[in-house]
């Protein structure tokens, strides 16, 4: 029989809890929706076809890259079960050593599971892509995996008639979310898969700089303009010249040069 126990919340917004949890004798993440006395209920429909959407898209695909659904329920209280890994990409960029070793990997296991996304059928476009959206599942550039992707809610299966998210969904988010998103998202909200090639350029850049996009910008509207101008990333000179051609390429105003 299976069973599920909440050990500590791990995340807590508005309209989701993040918690770490045991289901059946295995830890793993829970992802609850909360509606919040006096949601509309076109809010909550809205919600619950967001986590449909996030379900669906994650159990379609078996790759050893991405955290694979346990459990999921869309009625009473809808809510998702992932693998639960303790550190993210986040953290290690902050915390931890990373040699090259390492970091390589890391990047290799990503593009891996970015590469299986792009070319399923139909293709799948990651949308809002971030260190917070990496898990490290081992520190040893030889394990078998090194790094996973999750985090589904902004995903989408590509449709040439419908490549718009809620702008509001993206600029109402933290500075990190507008740091890593592309331009013309920011600017009506396109996704492409070519707004995930930006995403990649600048993951090579917080991998070859362990240091956090646009820190130097106090808000999120600031980052958001400086993109909308133009603006990129400070590649350092130390940065090798064809890693650094890698990611102009992947930063290109125009998606389909990238």
């Amino acid at each position: 029989m299976d069973t599920l126990s909440f050990t500590e919340v791990i995340q807590d917004t508005i309209y989701m809890t993040r918690y770490k949890g045991v289901w059946n004798e295995e830890a793993v993440a829970v992802k609850v929706l909360k509606f919040p006395k006096g949601t509309k209920g076109s809010s909550v429909i809205d919600m619950t076809a967001q986590l449909r959407s996030e379900v669906q898209i994650m159990c379609r695909f078996d790759h050893p890259c991405i955290v694979p659904v346990k459990a999921h329920s869309l009625t009473d209280v809808p809510g998702l079960v992932t693998e639960y890994y303790e550190t993210t990409l986040q953290s290690h960029l902050k915390q931890k050593e990373m040699d090259w070793p390492l970091r390589l990997r890391v990047l290799y296991d990503i593009l891996s599971a970015f590469h299986f996304l792009h070319n399923a059928s139909p293709p799948v476009i990651f949308s809002s892509f971030k260190p917070t959206s990496i898990v490290i599942v081992s520190d040893t550039p030889t394990a078998k995996v090194c790094a996973k992707i999750y985090d589904f809610s902004m995903a989408r299966e590509f449709d040439a008639n419908k490549l718009k998210v809620e702008f509001s969904k993206i600029k109402d988010h933290d500075f990190q979310s507008v740091s890593w998103s592309a331009p013309e998202i920011l600017k009506d909200g396109s996704v492409s898969l070519e707004s995930d090639t930006f995403n990649i350029g600048t993951l090579l850049w917080a991998l070859f700089t362990k240091e956090t996009p646009w820190e130097e910008y106090g808000k999120a509207s600031e980052v958001e303009a400086a993109l909308l101008e133009g603006k990129r990333l400070e590649i350092p000179s130390s940065c090798p010249e064809r890693y650094s051609e890698l990611i102009k390429k992947c930063w290109a105003a125009e998606p389909s040069s990238r």
